[in-house]
């Protein structure tokens, strides 16, 4: 038979060739260069404001007196979000009502919310709002030593904790992220934190992502990445072959 008179099978539909063609890898053409830091925000220099130490502590104090609980705090950690407390209780109190002592120090102090944890007997640890939210910048966290001196190309910035040290960290130790949020903006802002991490620390030929995005469509804003396999994935047909790269 030849070739001419040979059975023809049916050719690949349009909708096979287009899912190829979306799952073909991209290839690097040249060498990268990592963005510089200074296309970020500067940090403002009135950014952080130092809180009174002795003026949070007798305020504290102060509360507590008002519910007819005498205390003496023992430390006072500010943070960017939160200022934390560490009481001795001088009067007693009953431990399993700590959620209705909680409510009556947030009214008193005109406050949201205050959270109250026993760390031990006769010590309370106290995490209380603050009036104004510090803003923490991402060139904050990338000009760290802890980022700048690491040689893993996977670190990442995560951001401050609750004492307002910053938070940088290897992915290869922690394969696993659980991030949550009370708003889709807040996930938004952590997912854009961790590839902008990376962006900013390993070139192409060190670093791939493999971005799949079937929901928000927001990671589509790095559809020009160098550093991407494939292109974005926006589809959960496209999905699985993709994961089997």
């Amino acid at each position: 038979i030849n070739d001419a008179t040979r059975p023809q099978s049916p050719g690949p539909s349009n909708t096979m060739l287009e899912s190829e063609k979306m799952l073909s890898p991209i290839n690097l053409m040249q060498p990268t260069l990592k963005p510089a830091l200074s296309l970020l925000d500067p940090v403002p220099r009135n950014n952080a404001t130092v809180p009174n130490v002795k003026t949070l502590s007798q305020q504290m104090t102060e509360a507590f007196a008002a519910l007819q609980v005498e205390v003496e705090v023992n430390a006072v950690h500010p943070g960017p979000v939160l200022t934390r407390f560490e009481v001795n209780t001088l009067t007693s109190i009953n431990t399993n009502h700590l959620n209705e002592l909680s409510e009556a120090l947030a009214k008193v102090l005109e406050v949201p919310k205050v959270q109250i944890v026993e760390n031990k007997p006769g010590v309370l640890g106290i995490n209380l709002p603050n009036s104004k939210r510090q803003t923490i910048y991402l060139s904050d966290l990338l000009n760290t030593p802890e980022y700048q001196d690491n040689l893993s190309p996977l670190m990442v910035a995560l951001g401050q904790d609750i004492s307002g040290q910053q938070v940088v960290v290897d992915l290869t130790r922690i394969p696993h992220v659980l991030i949550a949020g009370s708003w889709l903006e807040e996930k938004t802002m952590a997912i854009n934190t961790l590839i902008l991490s990376l962006l900013y620390k390993s070139t192409p030929e060190a670093v791939r992502f493999l971005l799949i995005d079937s929901i928000t469509q927001e990671l589509s804003v790095y559809a020009d990445l160098p550093h991407l396999l494939i292109p974005v994935i926006t589809s959960q047909e496209q999905t699985p072959p993709a994961l089997q790269w």
